[in-house]
Parts: C-alpha cells; structure tokens; sequence
C-alpha cells in the first residue's frame, strides 16, 4: 500500500498560492515517493497542480483514474511526489561584489560610480591610502537576495558583514536572532532577509496560511505578537520578527519561477508618459494622455515591435500552433475601461482594479507565449506608453489610462476623437475588422479569436467563464470545441456558455470565444489579479488550453 500523507498546509487559498507558488515547495518536510492529497480550490487546473508540485499531469490523472482533464472543486486529488527531497529551502549563498580597477580609474571616481562614500571602500578592503593599481579587485558592498547567507571567515566581525552587504549591524542581529555579536568561522549568518518586518492580516487569512506564506512557524507568530486563542482580524499588524528595525528594507527574492519569465526585459515599463498616481483612487479617476491617435499610434506600434524583437531573441518552446494565426483582442480599453472594482490594498486603503488595463497585460503575456509556440499573433488594441507591467506591490492598482489605440492604422485619424476605442456594437465591430484584415490570405481552418476580459457579476461564480456566440452561425460548433478545450485549464469551477455578443458576432476566425478570466466581484480575484505572477499564470493556462485545441484536431 502506497503511503498518503494527509496534511492540512496542502489545503491552501488563492491568495496564498498568490503571494508565493513558491513558498509550499521550499518549506514543507516532503518525502521522495510519497505523496499528498490536494483539495481542489476554485482556480485550479491539472496542468497548474502540476507546476505546483512539480509533477506532471499524466502522473495525476494515473493515480487518480482520471479520464479527463476536469476537476471539480473540493475533490481531493493524491498527488505523486518523486523528485522533492526533505529539506529543501531557498537559502543560497551571497556571492561578494567586486571590482576590478581599470587604468585611469581613481577610489573617488570609483566611489561616485557606485553610488558609494570612499571611505565605504576603504574600510572594506583595509586601505592604507588612496593609491591603487591595475587590476586590484575591491570587495564592493552589495546587497545579497532573500534569504542569502555569507559564510563567516578568520577576521570577519558583524561590522565587516554589515558593510560587505550594505546591511545594518542591526537588522542582521533580527534575521540571525543573535544575543551578542561574537561570530564563529563557518557559522552561517544571513545577510538578507527573507520575509517582511510586518504583515497586515488581509479578510480569510489564518495563522497557517500567513505562517506558510512566510516561511515561518506559527509558535514564533503567536510568541513575536503575543497571540491569545490563535485569534487574528484584519487590518491587524503582525510582526513577523521578534523586534522591528527603522529604515527595513526587502531586497529582491531570486527564485526560480514555474510560470514563464522573461529572458530579458525589452523596455521600460513605461514610455512616452507615465501614470501620475500609484493606484487608481476611485471609479471616477483616469488620466487622459490623449495625444493625436495618430501620434498614439505610431508610438504603440514602436512599442510592439521592440516586443516583438525580444520575443524572437527567446528559445522558443514548441511548434505546437506553428501555422494558426490568432487574435487578442483585449477587452475594453481606450474611452472604455470595462468594470472598475473596489479592492483594498495591502495598507487597508480602498484602491479600484479597472478591468481593460488588466486585461491588456495578461493579453500581452499571452500574446508572448502563443508566438513562442508558433502562432502568428495579432493585437486588436495596443498602448502607446507601456507593455507587460509588473505589480507585486499591494498597495499599488494600474490606473486607467485612455490612451490605447486601434491597431490598424485606417482606424486611427489626426484630430478625429471618434478614433479612440469605444464600448458598444460599433467599437466592438471594428475588432472584428481588425481579424478580418489580419486573416486575409491565411488558412481558414488555423484562425482563432480570443477575447479577454474579467467579469464583475455578483449572478456568476468565482471560476472563469469561456463564452461562445449564442447566434446559430456556421462556425458555432468549432467555437464550442475551442470553449471545451479551454476549460480544463482554467480553473475548477469554470465553465463554457453562450452568449450574443457583438465581438464574436459574424466573426471571421474558424473558432472564437471571449474570456472573462476572472470574477471581479470576489474580493480575492480582484486581489489576484493585481500580481503579475497570478497574470502570467493566467496567460499560461490560456496558452495550454489552445495547445489542447490544436493537440486534438
């Protein structure tokens, strides 16, 4: 008989698994060839389970008789573990920054390069004097990553450590909880931290969740805050050390993402202009950079093609959809920001998450991806001053903006503020213009549409929703495979449905649907769907699921 274990820390939120797909893999005492029992929540899908534990899907769907690809939330799956071993954490050894000195170089010139004091690099590397010689290497002060740690060596003091990581004395007496400053060689000592000072108890969390989620125990929670009856309510502060330093400060964690990263960043997040605010204030807000459309334009499509080059320069990672041409159209955008939602931030604040700008990102991500597996791709709306945005700062939405464009270049007249995208049939019938044109010529059977949005109905559930044209058209039978096909990768609870609408109607591609990837209307897919790995999950998902399609015609 195989061995289950059943533990509660496998039975996990959203917002968990939000903050850190991570953080389960790294900290949890796991076995080779045991396994564990997985409840199904409402966003889950196979093929992210998999990622989760590193696992395949074909080796979840075996041990659990599973005939297809859907689940159903609150089904508990035993999930196959072999290649995780006990133990395993994200410490990784900081390496020491250098420099090394080049003819002409001065410690002053050096220094002002660095952002450096001089006498920073005189004191680390014991200088008599000012003078230097080619080829010296200096030891820079640097930060390390979370969690790094720094192997004490002969002569090392708290002091040296604190400048060779450009941390204070102090904060590296609070991560290592040292009683006194002695040090041993060998000893490991971290030199940055892995977590926050603080946390906000955000509505649903636990002690359980917050401890997993940091990488902590839960007896060091309810002893830095003095918790009684494991009672916590949001908006509480909790310490997540036993004292708190003025002037902390995160450093970046590396790890080693499951979702697909970039292999470099072509541009600056913005260009041209950007936001004033750093969260949408209210429903009313929105900034209008309106410049000509056709100025709007010209600066979106420089935009897109330096995307583009990038995407080319990566590895591509199959020719599973070499020979489809696919549209994005990404729901609302211009004078139309779609649904604009209460959400509250990681301070406590009432922040707005505005639909179109949203959706525009995980349309950019999934744009990526399809092209990296071979399709030709077509945007029916782009921005002129950014492409995919980062956001995993809470306190921080993406504001609405009204500067998107058309992407075709007859749509967009100097002048003419009829130009600007638009809600209803007409501004919805020149997306479909759009495919028409990029269409032309192309194999009819290998056109897909792909409409993303996010929903805001108190009427649906949490899981997304795959629509596709109530109208009796020739093409709605294949719309529905491709609905079908979508599904299983998007999460539990979702479901296909039709629905009249105007972006789908009399479409030309050989199968179209629209997406509503998450329901705003729930506080936590309007918390989700803030974080830019949550987006790139997302994009994943959509990414398989027409893979899936193609995989079975």
């Amino acid at each position: 008989m195989k061995k289950i274990i059943r533990r509660s820390f496998i039975i996990f939120n959203l917002k968990a698994r939000t903050l850190s797909l991570f953080v389960l893999l790294s900290v949890c005492p796991i076995l080779a060839g045991e396994q564990i029992i997985h409840r199904v929540d409402a966003q889950d899908t196979l093929f992210g389970i998999s990622l989760l534990y590193n696992t395949s899907v074909d080796r979840i769907k075996e041990e659990n008789d599973l005939s297809s690809e859907l689940i159903r939330t609150g089904e508990e799956l035993i999930i196959p573990l072999g290649t995780l071993q006990t133990g395993e954490t994200n410490e990784n050894e900081a390496s020491l920054s250098t420099y090394k000195v080049k003819r002409g170089d001065t410690l002053s010139e050096i220094a002002s390069s660095l952002g450096l004091e001089q006498k920073q690099i005189i004191q680390l590397n014991s200088l008599s004097d000012n003078s230097l010689r080619i080829d010296q290497v200096l030891l820079i002060p640097g930060k390390a990553s979370a969690g790094g740690y720094y192997i004490v060596k002969s002569g090392d003091t708290l002091s040296k450590i604190s400048l060779l990581f450009d941390i204070s004395q102090e904060q590296l007496r609070q991560i290592n909880s040292l009683i006194t400053d002695s040090l041993t060689i060998g000893e490991k000592i971290k030199v940055a931290p892995e977590h926050p000072q603080a946390y906000i108890v955000q509505k649903g969390d636990s002690l359980w969740d917050i401890a997993q989620q940091q990488g902590m125990k839960i007896d060091e929670l309810i002893a830095f805050n003095k918790i009684e009856n494991e009672r916590i309510y949001p908006g509480q502060e909790l310490k997540l050390y036993p004292f708190i330093v003025d002037d902390f400060e995160m450093p970046e964690k590396k790890t080693t993402t499951l979702l697909a990263n970039y292999a470099e960043t072509p541009l600056e997040e913005y260009m041209n202009y950007e936001d004033s605010r750093q969260f949408q204030p209210s429903r009313e807000y929105a900034e209008t950079e309106l410049d000509d459309p056709v100025t709007n334009y010209n600066q979106a499509r420089a935009i897109l093609a330096s995307f583009d080059q990038t995407i080319d320069r990566e590895r591509r990672l199959s020719n599973d959809l070499a020979g489809y041409h696919i549209v994005i159209d990404p729901g609302h955008g211009g004078l139309d920001p779609g649904a604009i939602v209460p959400s509250v931030n990681g301070n406590g604040e009432t922040v707005y998450v505005v639909e179109d700008e949203y959706a525009y990102d995980i349309s950019l991500r999934t744009y990526r991806l399809l092209k990296l597996h071979g399709a030709e791709v077509t945007l029916t709306i782009i921005s002129p001053n950014h492409q995919i945005r980062h956001s995993s700062n809470p306190s921080e939405t993406f504001v609405n903006m009204k500067n998107e464009v058309y992407n075709f270049k007859a749509m967009n007249r100097a002048g003419d503020d009829g130009s600007w995208p638009v809600g209803g049939s007409q501004g919805l019938r020149k997306r479909v213009e759009i495919a028409e044109t990029a269409f032309a010529g192309v194999d009819k059977k290998k056109t897909l549409f792909i409409s993303i949005h996010a929903d805001n109905s108190p009427d649906h559930g949490q899981g997304t929703m795959v629509l596709y044209s109530s109208e009796e058209e020739k093409n709605i039978e294949e719309s529905k495979k491709l609905a079908e096909a979508l599904v299983p990768y998007m999460g539990a609870s979702s479901t296909t449905g039709t629905q009249n609408l105007a972006v789908l109607r009399d479409n030309p591609a050989w199968a179209e649907v629209l997406i509503e990837i998450r329901n705003l209307h729930y506080p936590g897919n309007s918390w989700a769907i803030r974080y830019d790995k949550l987006r790139e999950q997302d994009a994943r998902f959509i990414a398989e699921g027409l893979r899936n399609y193609a995989g079975h015609r």
